[in-house]
């Protein structure tokens, strides 16, 4: 099926083996979604799909799901240069592989309901990456200094991750030039901190909305300090 452009298998409860003669013959794909499936997949078997995946040249979407206690990626997945989205969900990763800077022409990374998730550390072989989401990594408490080297950065989105108490150092923030919205909601640490002592990391970023409100909205040519002043009471 060379002309088939998208794939989508998840949500399939009741599937208890997967096809181990990979999808490389799918050579027109753009956009594939994996899981997640039921506990009758083991990883082993979950990982024989993405066989010859480096092989789909055209391939620029993927979103793979897990299962909470797999504590890995598919290693095929870092052989994916030319991939610009990736979704990474449900998985029981501590921290982000270091072989995924290979995926050096990636603009949108999105990390979602890793609940082992502790740290996170990017170095700058990421340079086209303009969109990452972070959502429901419950054990997350750092962003490293790494962060700074995402230089094309323009919109950063961190969700429910309750341990979450700072953000990376001043230096680190003001090296995201291009960074146009940060979006904070279901972190009560890093809310309280980033409207108060943190508030120089961010100062500079033109849009800025915690918890559901717009503290700061530079394309409306006004600063919203209500709910900063209203933080110190």
């Amino acid at each position: 099926m060379p002309s088939l452009s998208c794939l989508e298998i998840s949500q399939c409860p009741k599937l208890i083996s997967v096809p181990e003669v990979g999808i490389h013959r799918l050579t027109g794909l753009r956009g594939l979604e994996i899981g997640p499936f039921s506990e009758m997949v083991d990883f082993d078997a979950f990982q024989l799909i993405f066989n010859g995946i480096q092989q789909l040249l055209s391939l620029c979407d993927l979103a793979v799901y897990g299962r909470g206690h797999w504590d890995s990626l598919p290693y095929q997945i870092m052989q994916l240069s030319d991939l610009r989205e990736i979704t990474i969900a449900d998985f029981g990763i501590e921290a982000l592989p270091p072989r995924l800077d290979n995926l050096t022409s990636l603009e949108r990374l999105s990390l979602a309901g890793c609940k082992r998730l502790q740290h996170l550390n990017f170095s700058d072989a990421m340079p086209k990456l303009w969109l990452l989401w972070i959502s429901d990594c419950p054990l997350l408490e750092a962003l490293s200094d790494g962060l700074g080297n995402l230089v094309s950065l323009e919109d950063l989105y961190i969700g429910n991750c309750k341990k979450l108490e700072h953000l990376p150092s001043r230096d680190a923030m003001q090296h995201l030039t291009k960074l146009r919205n940060l979006r904070i909601e279901g972190c009560p640490k890093l809310e309280e901190n980033c409207t108060n002592s943190q508030w120089s990391k961010i100062s500079h970023i033109p849009r800025i909305n915690v918890d559901g409100r717009i503290i700061k909205d530079r394309r409306k040519s006004c600063f919203l300090f209500h709910f900063l002043s209203l933080s110190h009471f």
